[in-house]
């Protein structure tokens, strides 16, 4: 599994970012490999984001490619250059009922 952390600044006001997550929320759904999407607020910078946790590496280069990502900066009225970070997840620990527990990744090569 890898994972994908953006983070940017935003012409919108905080409600109007608040709004179009939830909005948005709902077609990320259907996006084929997504495990997980989180959005985030960065408390220190005021910087809003998202955490997308995706199956593999060719699900996240898919999705980057997609009409859906290639939105982003429109729909949030990106002010500036977004950040952006990756990571290989090592351990997923998935405390709720509908899930396994814990999920090993290929990272620890025992997945």
């Amino acid at each position: 599994m890898i994972m994908y952390i953006g983070r940017f600044r935003s012409r919108l006001s905080d409600e109007q970012v608040q709004a179009m997550f939830e909005e948005r929320a709902p077609r990320y759904l259907e996006v084929p490999g997504l495990v997980e999407k989180l959005y985030l607020r960065f408390r220190e910078t005021g910087e809003w984001g998202a955490a997308y946790v995706f199956d593999s590496e060719e699900s996240l280069e898919r999705f980057r490619e997609s009409d859906l990502a290639a939105s982003i900066p429109s729909a949030y009225e990106i002010d500036g250059a977004a950040q952006a970070e990756l990571a290989d997840v090592a351990l997923l620990v998935a405390p709720s009922a509908t899930a396994a527990p814990v999920r090993r990744s290929a990272v620890d090569g025992r997945a």
